[in-house]
């Protein structure tokens, strides 16, 4: 779940989706503005142009712990310290079951997850999609969900600390 690997990955898709282009444009959202920024900084060869939103360029600096700073920031029941949680976060999403939580996601996204009510909403009460997203679209992010679990994005932000905070060192030759 680094930065270099994540970089990696995404030239290798680049390769495989069309291996005659050699450069991309880039659009990143979020954490894809991140992945999108490293992308140009690793490998401008295959970088077009760039678009991101929401994020800008995270400047290194040892001192900072992402991880650390929201949880002073927003408190323990924010997202990204709650998912730090090994065990106990998956108990919880496990107990809400896939389909409601995925679909809380898509929908409100919720910034805080308290501890043993995880969402707003009861749940028993039915989530009206956005107009931009179809019933058919959620399910097959729920259908993915079932079958893999949450490891892979929840380890994702459990290794923010790794991701975020790496040192780059770019050669300049005259």
């Amino acid at each position: 779940y680094t930065c270099f690997h994540i970089v990696g990955d995404l030239v290798e898709l680049i390769d495989v989706l069309d291996p005659h282009e050699r450069k991309v444009f880039v659009v990143g959202h979020d954490w894809g503005a991140i992945l999108a920024w490293f992308l140009c900084l690793f490998r401008p060869d295959k970088v077009k142009a760039l678009v991101n939103l929401s994020v800008p360029f995270l400047r290194f600096d040892r001192n900072i712990k992402p991880v650390e700073l929201w949880r002073a920031y927003y408190g323990s029941d924010h997202y990204i310290s709650r998912f730090q949680e090994y065990g106990e976060i998956e108990g919880e999403l496990a107990w809400v079951g896939t389909d409601r939580v995925e679909k809380e996601f898509l929908t409100d996204f919720p910034v805080l997850l308290p501890k043993g009510k995880l969402f707003k909403r009861p749940l028993d009460e039915p989530i009206t999609l956005p107009s931009w997203l179809s019933e058919e679209e959620a399910n097959y992010y729920v259908t993915q969900f079932q079958k893999t679990g949450f490891a892979g994005p929840l380890n994702f932000y459990r290794n923010l600390d790794r991701y975020v905070c790496v040192r780059v060192y770019v050669c300049i030759s005259s």
